[in-house]
């Protein structure tokens, strides 16, 4: 007789190693899971295992941190060693862009994106930008 079907003779090994897991052994390796989610760099992870632990009851809400939480404690974000401290330049206001178009201007936003403002300007003062194509939509008339 063949095994057909579901379960079929694709399966590897003897019958004996193709039982499941006990099923407190599943639900431990989940819990497990569900905490290393909680400690997770990306946001969404962290509040999806959240949700999940809600959800399924794997863990008590006891040991389930509120998604406040889950945002105070994010992990710092690391620099490479090789990119410099941003530093901010109370001096740098606007950037200057000449192309071959016209000229513009970009007024920079330091108390409201303090990193986003001092990497644009390091970049900036390093050339980064010299010779690169900048794409915009412009109006036709």
């Amino acid at each position: 007789a063949s095994e057909a079907g579901i379960g079929g003779s694709d399966l590897a090994g003897p019958p004996d190693s193709r039982r499941a897991p006990p099923a407190d052994s599943l639900r431990s390796r989940a819990a497990r899971a569900l905490r290393e989610g909680f400690a997770w760099p990306d946001l969404t992870i962290r509040l999806a295992a959240r949700e999940a632990a809600l959800a399924t009851g794997l863990l008590p809400p006891a040991l389930t941190p509120a998604a406040a939480s889950l945002r105070e404690t994010m992990p710092a974000h690391r620099r490479h060693p090789d990119q410099p401290p941003l530093t901010r330049d109370p001096g740098a206001r606007e950037i200057r862009c000449v192309t071959d178009a016209g000229t513009f201007t970009i007024r920079l936003a330091d108390a409201a994106a303090p990193n986003a403002t001092a990497a644009l300007v390091a970049l900036a003062r390093r050339g980064f930008h010299d010779g690169l194509t900048f794409h915009r939509v412009a109006p036709t008339s």
